[in-house]
């Protein structure tokens, strides 16, 4: 994964592709867009239900890199399990820039699935990352950061679609 980079950074990325691309644009997921991903259609916490592999930490091993099976780093993309939308990586490994700012709750968030873009400057992020243990990894657990913060367990995930 793109590793120690910033919203900021990810944003001049982002521009940049929009404009030598002509066929496709390019962004960050919403928080709902990237929590339905990671969900794939399953109510449970984690996409995976405990029965499939037999405990929560014996699945999240199958599908994600974290503080139990990351050995402290980063990995390469695309080597757990994907989850019923074909996603790989929805969870650990490095945390994902949403284009939402941060609320400390969903009052007053679009209902249609847009970006919240809230008075505050700090964004979300979603997904954990590989240094941190199980339960911050759940679909709905989410973080902040100041939007020019670059970490070696913040990453990036973008949307492509047609023009």
């Amino acid at each position: 994964p793109v590793v120690n980079i910033s919203w900021d950074d990810e944003q001049q990325i982002i521009d940049h592709l929009n404009s030598i691309q002509s066929e496709f644009t390019y962004r960050r997921p919403t928080e709902a867009e990237w929590e339905r991903a990671a969900r794939a259609g399953s109510e449970d916490s984690y996409s995976v239900k405990a029965g499939v592999f037999g405990t929560i930490a014996k699945a999240l091993k199958e599908i994600a890199w974290f503080s139990d099976n990351a050995d402290s780093r980063t990995h390469a993309v695309g080597k757990k399990v994907a989850n019923k939308f074909g996603l790989r990586d929805m969870f650990g490994n490095v945390w994902e820039w949403m284009q939402d700012k941060y609320e400390g709750s969903y009052a007053g968030a679009p209902t249609d699935g847009s970006a919240f873009e809230g008075a505050g400057s700090l964004r979300v992020f979603r997904g954990g990352s590989w240094n941190l243990v199980a339960r911050y990894l759940r679909s709905a657990y989410r973080y902040n950061g100041d939007p020019g913060n670059r970490w070696s367990n913040y990453g990036a995930r973008l949307v492509r679609s047609r023009r």
